[in-house]
């Protein structure tokens, strides 16, 4: 009798998972999926917020991080901001610390128009697309920060991704604090 009450108990157990399993839906696009989106946070001196990137993508002409440790390339669940810098010699300081996922931080020179590139292989930026600052990996961890020092009327595109040396990411919750402080 007592087998066959153990038996029972595994089968609603196995039950219960499976319906929780069916009940999960993927997340919406962050609304700054693409970098035309990008949440503009100028005259903000300290910027924080949580976004979830399950459901974000990589846009074919996002440009190449060359910071990621599987390499130079496009990367997956990207999420943009863009900051006009109001004063010259202001440090900005970009942390995704306190994700649940692998970030990599790239900061790019917008003052031709926002970043672009070629997916490729190669991966390839195009004219007038600068990397001024990346990191992957900050701290021994997997999340990731940088530090610029910027000048007034530089304008600065600031991507969130996922490293994963492939476009196929899972995302997860993004913490980002973005600050600045004159020097």
């Amino acid at each position: 009798m007592l087998s066959v009450f153990a038996a029972l108990a595994f089968c609603i157990l196995a039950a219960n998972f499976q319906s929780a399993v069916v009940a999960q839906r993927p997340a919406p696009a962050a609304p700054n999926d693409d970098k035309a989106n990008a949440i503009d946070i100028t005259g903000r001196k300290v910027f924080r917020a949580r976004y979830d990137t399950t459901g974000a993508s990589i846009e074919t002409d996002d440009p190449c991080i060359s910071c990621c440790f599987f390499g130079v390339g496009q990367n997956d669940k990207t999420i943009w901001f863009v900051k006009t810098v109001e004063n010259d010699g202001t440090v900005v300081r970009v942390s995704t610390l306190g994700s649940d996922y692998d970030t990599v931080v790239s900061v790019w020179d917008g003052s031709a128009g926002a970043p672009t590139g070629t997916g490729g292989p190669p991966c390839v930026n195009d004219m007038g697309t600068t990397e001024l600052a990346c990191n992957d990996d900050a701290g021994g961890t997997l999340q990731s920060e940088v530090s610029l020092v910027a000048n007034a009327g530089d304008v600065l595109y600031i991507e969130i991704a996922e490293c994963t040396g492939t476009a196929t990411g899972f995302g997860g919750t993004a913490a980002i604090t973005i600050s600045q402080l004159r020097r």
